[in-house]
């Protein structure tokens, strides 16, 4: 993105001076000329100096760029020419990047691209290609969560998969979770392994694992060990506002789910009680978070 001549772009694998640092880093050039023909997985190397980045975890800035694995900053003085090195070692892109990329043409060149850019939006939860008009819309209805990839599309996934197993009876327990966790897994890393994908796809393998062990599946046991691998790995997510709206939505279903259903609306068709009580336990939950992080809420 150029602003006042400043290209920021976001580097990763990232060796200096022989040592590989651990995450990903942010960086900005002053001379959008030097970036001219590159593309997303090309090889770079140049001089410049590394620093990490302060992160405030009541900073959704910070947040993010935790978030995305963002954790150093990178500054090229581009100014004087003989100490500068910059030039392209190799070119291409990750297999993550490259399956995105295909499915990203293939969209755009089979539908309108108002339509690519939400099918796009539903998918990965990058809405870069999403119209403005649109996505506002979505806001103000309160219904923008369907372009934030979580739980849904998980269990979407995981429920398709399990639909092929009964067609083609597949029965083999261990099978069965091996291809579950691959499917999974390689969808959490196209989302960049976002707190939501990570949780419902460490609950879903962990109540599969259960079942192929013959034990009893609790739900907020599986929760809190999808908590604690996901914090053991990124501890600040603890202060991300998607980490926790999505365990919170999940405690409130396990929590108040029952209870609303049968006291309040045990009158009700079995399928309407389930859809209401299901909605009204997760917005209480969100409540107080939606409230102090977004000083509002909707329905």
């Amino acid at each position: 993105k150029d602003s006042d001549k400043r290209t920021e772009i976001y580097i990763e694998n990232i060796v200096v001076d022989g040592k590989e640092i651990k995450g990903k880093a942010r960086t900005v050039f002053y001379s959008s000329e030097l970036l001219e023909g590159l593309k997303i997985g090309d090889r770079i190397k140049f001089k410049g100096n590394i620093a990490p980045l302060n992160f405030v975890v009541t900073d959704s800035y910070s947040m993010k760029n935790y978030r995305n694995g963002i954790f150093h900053y990178v500054y090229c003085d581009t100014h004087l020419d003989e100490d500068v090195l910059f030039l392209k070692v190799s070119s291409g892109v990750n297999l993550a990047e490259r399956i995105k990329l295909k499915i990203k043409s293939s969209l755009y060149k089979n539908t309108r691209s108002d339509t690519a850019g939400f099918l796009y939006a539903m998918t990965f939860g990058d809405k870069s290609g999403l119209d403005n008009g649109i996505s506002n819309a979505f806001s103000y209805t309160g219904t923008a969560h369907v372009f934030a990839v979580s739980g849904l599309h998980v269990g979407i996934l995981a429920s398709a998969l399990i639909w092929i197993f009964k067609k083609v009876k597949l029965r083999n327990h261990v099978a069965r979770l091996a291809i579950m966790s691959a499917v999974l897994f390689i969808f959490c890393a196209l989302c960049d392994f976002s707190p939501s994908t990570l949780r419902a796809t460490l609950m879903t393998l962990t109540m599969m694992f259960a079942r192929a062990l013959g034990r009893r599946n609790d739900g907020l046991s599986s929760m809190s060990l999808a908590a604690i691998v996901i914090l053991t790995i990124r501890p600040l997510y603890l202060f991300d506002i998607g980490f926790l709206m999505s365990f919170l939505a999940v405690v409130g279903i396990f929590t108040l789910y029952k209870p609303i259903k049968e006291k309040v609306f045990k009158k009700l068709p079995k399928k309407l009680s389930s859809l209401l009580a299901t909605s009204i336990s997760v917005n209480l939950t969100l409540l107080p978070i939606m409230m102090g992080y977004f000083s509002g809420g909707t329905l």
